[in-house]
């Protein structure tokens, strides 16, 4: 639906423009007309000066929010693409970073099978440097430590892709309760997740 809830609470702005503008040409109006049946036409230069300046202040106002809200709609868009390319990248991190961590555990129960067999079920990319620490002697392995360089790395890139989802997801929802917006035309996050039907 076009007009929905937000119609009432933001663009505020946009309808209050209008109405005191509308307000003003009222006033003037029957300032005239007064002016006309009294046949007193004087000074009326203040009155013409203000209505005409407060209305192309109007004017202009309701043009930059025309001109703006539109941008603000494709920048809303581009956003949710850009929050789904890295809720996408971060999937493709971690399945990486769960491939690599089955290698390490397959390489230690090859490579050391005095360690008990149930740690190398359990290791998870988040905690590859807690085995590290447990056993110092791993560290003498190249294997291993580029095995865990290269987790800590994906690991890292995963985190950096949600922080930058927040970053955009924080924006597009600040965009869409924007009052200096015609926010009811720009689509809030859950309605954009709705139509692509991506959860994220």
């Amino acid at each position: 639906m076009l007009f929905d809830k937000k119609f009432k609470k933001e663009g505020v702005m946009f309808i209050v423009f209008p109405i005191i503008g509308l307000l003003l040409l009222s006033l003037y109006s029957m300032h005239r007309i007064r002016q006309i049946t009294t046949k007193n036409l004087t000074r009326t230069g203040d009155w013409e000066f203000c209505i005409v300046v407060s209305s192309v202040i109007i004017i202009c106002l309701i043009l930059i929010e025309l001109i703006i809200t539109p941008i603000e709609i494709y920048k809303q868009r581009k956003d949710y693409m850009s929050v789904l390319e890295y809720n996408q990248r971060e999937t493709i991190y971690e399945k990486k970073a769960k491939a690599l961590t089955k290698e390490f555990a397959s390489y230690l129960a090859t490579t050391y099978p005095e360690y008990e067999k149930n740690i190398y079920n359990s290791i998870k990319p988040n905690k590859i440097d807690i085995y590290l620490v447990k056993y110092p002697e791993l560290k003498t392995a190249d294997t291993i430590m580029a095995l865990v360089t290269e987790i800590s790395k994906l690991q890292a890139d995963k985190y950096e892709q949600q922080l930058l989802k927040t970053k955009y997801v924080r924006r597009m929802k600040f965009r869409s309760i924007n009052p200096w917006l015609l926010s009811w035309f720009i689509p809030t996050f859950e309605k954009l997740e709705q139509k692509y039907g991506t959860r994220l």
